[in-house]
């Protein structure tokens, strides 16, 4: 064997071990929540409304207090107090012109909230404690929260007395009192709690460790470029491939029956298009996948259909067509290894095209 040779077979060894060991990972793929299709998952405004929504016990959702009560739970309060008048209010600014995220107020305590998803702490918290200690005044609970993705790592980032809770806290207590308030609460409301819940736990798992996945890709960096280099190297193969039978089949007598010169379509389709009639486009398509080539038969609009439907009911074209897989429209009239020589592929597509002019004779007549 000579070290070309070897050194290709080391190569494709390589490669298959590097799949068998990337099958054994976990499979990390999930369904998006609504939030994330919208796109507005990390927007700290958009979840500071829906947060104080939802800590509004009058408002249209239906769980009452469910969230205030989760919350003091979660800041260690370990008898919620009766909850009379609740005001909850966004953007409530300082003496400095400052705003603070969230406070939930009642005649029983007090809660400011500064809501973090990807930024950075870098807010005045004394400000905003002399505001929220001044409406917590005579109050036994008074609660000064950072609420975050993640717990704060740094203690001196913490002034005036707050204190860092994340949102898996409080999804915790949500979760574990959720059962005593849904039958009088808006499904379509707690439905959207639940999507808000799942959207920052995602969220806060993305901002953690590394995934294993993620540790493969960087700890087989290298090997991975390479072999996406040589797939692409042998994709434009494939195309070459696609352009010369293109070619062959421009040089054919019976190409003369077409509407219009072969032609490849994103590099990996030969199309040879009819028009009969003058009204009805049919038309082949040649793919050549990494998997082979596929013949398809399709007609391009409704009328077109039907009328290839008339074709394929004439016996020089059914006895071949009749029984062809359909995916779509598209019928699946044969395939080829990708290794099959140029010329067969020619003769075969010149005997379908031929069965498909006798076809359009036969039902005109």
């Amino acid at each position: 064997m000579d070290t070309e040779t070897l050194t290709n077979a080391q190569t494709v060894e390589s490669y298959l071990e590097l799949f068998f060991a990337f099958r054994t990972l976990p499979d990390t793929r999930r369904g998006r929540t609504f939030m994330e299709v919208s796109g507005y998952p990390h927007y700290e405004n958009v979840s500071s409304n829906i947060l104080a929504f939802y800590f509004d016990p009058a408002a249209e959702h239906g769980l009452k207090d469910l969230l205030v009560s989760a919350f003091l739970q979660m800041a260690g309060v370990k008898e919620v107090p009766p909850l009379s008048e609740v005001a909850v209010s966004r953007e409530r600014g300082t003496d400095e012109g400052k705003r603070i995220d969230l406070i939930i107020d009642s005649e029983a305590f007090t809660i400011g909230i500064e809501n973090k998803i990807y930024h950075w702490l870098a807010n005045d918290l004394e400000q905003y404690a002399q505001v929220i200690d001044r409406l917590g005044l005579k109050k036994n609970i008074v609660i000064k929260a950072v609420l975050g993705l993640q717990r704060i790592q740094v203690p001196e980032q913490l002034k005036g007395g707050f204190s860092s809770y994340t949102y898996c806290q409080l999804w915790q207590h949500v979760r574990a009192m959720l059962g005593h308030y849904i039958s009088n609460a808006d499904p379509k409301w707690v439905a959207y709690l639940i999507d808000f819940m799942e959207t920052t736990t995602n969220l806060a798992g993305q901002n953690m460790e590394l995934q294993k996945t993620d540790q493969f890709f960087i700890a087989h960096n290298d090997l991975i470029e390479k072999m996406i280099a040589e797939r692409n190297a042998f994709l434009a193969r494939l195309k070459q491939k696609v352009l010369a039978l293109c070619t062959m089949m421009s040089d054919l007598g019976v190409a003369a029956a077409l509407s219009r010169p072969p032609w490849v379509y994103d590099g990996s389709c030969v199309v040879l298009d009819f028009v009969f009639l003058d009204a009805y486009a049919i038309s082949f398509d040649l793919y050549l996948r990494p998997t082979g080539w596929e013949m398809q038969l399709f007609g391009r609009n409704n009328k077109s259909m039907g009328y290839l439907h008339k074709l394929i009911s004439q016996p020089s074209l059914h006895v071949r067509a009749g029984n062809a897989p359909v995916v779509g429209n598209r019928h699946i009239l044969q395939t080829w290894p990708i290794q099959t020589d140029l010329g067969a592929i020619k003769e075969a597509v010149c005997s379908w095209m031929d069965a498909l002019i006798n076809a359009t004779k036969t039902a005109s007549n």
